[in-house]
């Protein structure tokens, strides 16, 4: 019974709905990531394609930056869900669109992912720099403007790396012949 009555002040008690509500979903399509990239896993295997690409090359130094910002957005979530909910919520989830993108980045390189990842983290950089000098938009915090640490640099220093990394990514894209570009999506 104390255990019971533990748990029911403790963080859990307070952010359960919005782990089930933000994780249930990321589940689900994680989930379906997955199973479509073991059955073209398996088809390619029977067929006896080479998985290798010069694209994976390409952006792989644009996941490895997004899975450095995803760590610092998860090493700050608990910080931030103490501050404000909301704020905790942003890092949540940003870290886990991060390590996400990332993920199909390496499995499933096209431009359209490339292009939301430099649209999501160009936004949280600009979000970064807002807060730093005109101060934070929502929040109990509002209108506070907040110091750059030396984590902030870290994962803004990470988000323009994916920025990078992903335009050069698309760049070598488009000069790859259109015969070939069909290709190597449909394979």
């Amino acid at each position: 019974m104390t255990l019971a009555l533990a748990a029911s002040n403790g963080w859990w008690s307070r952010h359960a709905s919005h782990v089930v509500i933000i994780g249930v979903p990321m589940l689900g399509i994680g989930g379906i990531a997955i199973w479509a990239d073991v059955r073209a896993y398996l088809a390619r295997r029977r067929a006896g394609v080479s998985v290798r690409s010069s694209r994976r090359i390409a952006v792989s130094p644009a996941a490895l930056f997004s899975v450095g910002a995803a760590l610092v957005h998860s090493a700050v979530c608990p910080q931030h869900f103490k501050e404000a909910t909301i704020y905790g919520l942003f890092f949540l989830v940003a870290a886990g669109c991060q390590l996400g993108w990332a993920a199909l980045v390496v499995r499933r390189p096209s431009r359209l992912l490339l292009y939301a990842g430099v649209a999501g983290n160009a936004a949280i950089i600009a979000l970064w720099v807002v807060t730093r000098t005109h101060g934070v938009p929502l929040g109990p915090g509002r209108g506070e403007t907040e110091a750059a640490g030396a984590l902030d640099v870290i994962a803004t220093t990470c988000e323009l790396g994916i920025v990078i990394c992903s335009l050069v990514a698309i760049r070598a894209w488009q000069r790859m012949p259109f015969r070939a570009s069909v290709a190597a999506t449909t394979a």
